[in-house]
């Protein structure tokens, strides 16, 4: 199911690139940007234990409209101190988002993006934890480096039934 679900977004997402306008007209749908991070999760419910984690994020832009698919996932050990006792918790998401980006002074710009997904955690030694939906809000901070590169730091957190989790990655964008 989830690599149906994936396929279908990416072949989507590949399938509607294809009709971009030219570089000089800027209205329409065209393909915007990706970017990759790395950094930590923490979980809300289990006293904010951090493991690892990493994301991959596409852009599309309509206008000054932006929509986006992002995937993510993570994994750690949640008891550190009884190493014989260890759970290890891990995360898979993906999400469609809808956001705006502001410029706040030359060379920084901040964006924002919400809107719906899918997430499954794991805790390998209990199966109360599974799949449900997924409310992620995903902010990132960027600085330019040049005309088509950006870095910066990503925050996101992620409300859900089972635990909400936050991530706080560094990134690397690449524009079109």
């Amino acid at each position: 199911m989830k690599i149906i679900l994936i396929v279908v977004l990416f072949f989507t997402c590949f399938t509607f690139s294809q009709e971009t306008t030219s570089k000089d007209d800027k209205s329409g749908f065209q393909f915007k940007s990706h970017s990759h991070a790395i950094g930590f999760y923490k979980l809300e419910k289990l006293k904010g234990k951090s493991s690892i984690s990493a994301s991959f994020q596409l852009t599309f832009q309509i206008d000054k409209h932006l929509l986006a698919s992002s995937f993510a996932l993570g994994s750690g050990i949640l008891n550190e101190n009884d190493i014989l006792k260890n759970t290890i918790h891990s995360f898979a998401d993906i999400n469609i988002l809808y956001g705006r980006e502001f410029q706040i002074i030359d060379d920084v710009i901040f964006d924002i993006f919400s809107g719906i997904g899918y997430l499954e955690q794991t805790k390998l030694k209990n199966s109360d934890q599974g799949a449900n939906l997924n409310i992620p809000i995903r902010a990132k901070l960027m600085f330019l480096t040049s005309k088509r590169t950006r870095f910066g730091f990503l925050s996101q957190l992620n409300f859900n039934s089972i635990n909400d989790i936050s991530m706080y990655q560094f990134f690397l964008q690449f524009e079109l």
